[in-house]
C-alpha cells in the first residue's frame, strides 16, 4: 500500500489570488484615473488651471468585505463640473443669471454643461476594463 501525504496549500493559494486581485485593481484604478483626466479635455472642455485634473487619484481598498478600486477627486467644485449647473442640471436653476468675476467683469449664464469625466472614464471603457480584469485575474 502506497503512502500519501496531503499538503494544505489553501492559505498560500488564497494569498496568491488576493495578490492577483490587488494587482489587477491597481491597474484598473490607474487606467480609469488616466481616462478621467483625458475626459476633462473633451467637450465641454474643463481645464483652466489644471487643479481638478491634477487632483484625480485612485486607491485600492476593501469595502464591506470586497476589494475595490476607487477613483475620484477631493476638489470641491468637481461635482459642478461633473454634473453641470443651472438649466443643465436636473435640479438646477432654469432661469439665467449674472455674476461678476474676480476682475469685476459681468457675465450672463444659464449654467454649465456637464462633463461626466469620472462616469465616462468607466462607461466608455467598460469592455476594456472587464477584459483587463479577466486577463489578469482569471488566467
Amino acid at each position: 500500500m502506497a503512502d500519501y501525504k496531503f499538503i494544505d496549500n489553501s492559505k498560500a493559494a488564497k494569498r496568491w489570488m488576493d495578490e492577483k486581485v490587488q494587482t489587477a485593481l491597481e491597474g484598473v484604478g490607474a487606467f480609469v484615473q488616466n481616462q478621467a483626466i483625458k475626459e476633462l479635455e473633451n467637450d465641454p472642455h474643463r481645464v483652466d488651471t489644471g487643479r481638478l485634473r491634477g487632483s484625480i487619484e485612485y486607491t485600492v481598498t476593501n469595502m464591506d468585505g470586497k476589494d475595490v478600486a476607487i477613483v475620484g477627486t477631493n476638489v470641491y467644485y468637481s461635482v459642478y463640473v461633473h454634473e453641470g449647473t443651472g438649466k443643465y442640471h436636473p435640479q438646477g436653476r432654469p432661469i439665467p443669471w449674472v455674476y461678476r468675476d474676480e476682475k469685476g467683469k459681468w457675465h450672463r449664464t444659464a449654467g454649465m454643461k456637464p462633463n461626466r469625466f469620472l462616469k465616462n472614464a468607466i462607461v466608455k471603457n467598460e469592455d476594456q476594463i472587464k477584459k483587463y480584469l479577466k486577463d489578469n485575474i482569471v488566467k
